[in-house]
């Protein structure tokens, strides 16, 4: 009789476990599908990133080649500056003014990966360490501005030593 018993609950006990393991696994299935979920969420993402970036460094390398033009012209115009007449310096100065909206282009565009790169690292959770972020547009912009007021200045002396 008593070995009847602890076989009956013995049963009933490997009932209770075959039930609590099923349930488990149905709880383990969820939690994958949700993991895949995301997963295809973050692929998405990532390549909506990737196209961002492939037409960022395409627009970014025109940009480029029109600066370096703009350079090279700018360099002729230097070299004749200081063997000829104050005519010059008027036009390095426009050219220096036509490099304006470059760098603010270049600036934007900066700006929008920097945004970019924000919304997905609010969405997914940031890897360790941390991204140094520098805006070098900006120095470059400042650097055009102290160029301006020197080729100003450079204009007012030899003004005052023609005179």
């Amino acid at each position: 009789m008593i070995f009847e018993i602890c076989a009956i609950v013995a049963t009933g006990m490997l009932i209770i476990l075959t039930i609590y393991i099923v349930q488990t696994l149905v709880a383990v299935q969820k939690s994958l599908k949700n993991v895949n979920k995301t997963i295809s969420k973050l692929e998405v993402e990532m390549a909506v990133l990737q196209l961002d970036i492939n037409q960022l460094v395409l627009s970014s390398t025109k940009l480029v080649e029109k600066v370096h033009i703009k350079i090279s012209d700018l360099q002729l115009d230097l070299n004749q500056l200081f063997l000829s007449s104050t005519d010059l310096v008027e036009k390095v100065n426009i050219k220096i003014s036509d490099l304006d909206p470059l760098f603010k282009m270049v600036s934007d565009g900066s700006n929008a990966i920097n945004a970019r790169h924000q919304s997905l690292k609010d969405t997914f959770h940031p890897i360790e360490g941390k991204i140094e972020e520098v805006n070098i547009s900006e120095k470059i912009l400042d650097i055009i501005d102290l160029t301006k007021i020197g080729i100003k200045l450079y204009q007012q002396f030899k003004e005052g030593n023609d005179s």
